[in-house]
């Protein structure tokens, strides 16, 4: 994957109608170009480098997301949720019933 990024844009800026001040103002534009094919990316790297342009390369292993460890109070949220989960597809079963809606409330 080949990011490209930084485009320059110089602006003339009219000052008290009789001076001129440039400005250059820089604009991210990014391409991203997804490929595995080795001979397609150096050409493009060869591409890149003679237009003068920023590039990026990542390889796809890279670009997986990346986890982090569950902290106390999530690993709790997973397990009452996996347990749920559990309690639905045993009641799909037919194993266990539920309270209707009704009943449940009156207990709060």
């Amino acid at each position: 994957m080949l990011l490209l990024s930084h485009i320059f844009v110089i602006q003339r800026l009219a000052i008290n109608n009789s001076a001129e001040k440039l400005i250059k103002f820089e604009i991210m534009i990014t391409f991203t170009i997804n490929t595995e094919d080795k001979k397609a990316e150096k050409a493009l790297k060869a591409i890149l480098k003679a237009l003068k342009l920023d590039y990026e390369i990542h390889d796809k292993k890279e670009a997986k997301t990346q986890t982090r460890p569950l902290n106390k109070k999530e690993k709790q949220i997973f397990k009452s949720l996996k347990g749920s989960l559990i309690d639905i597809k045993r009641w799909e079963k037919g194993e266990i019933e539920f309270k209707n809606a009704k009943d449940f409330l009156n207990e709060l």
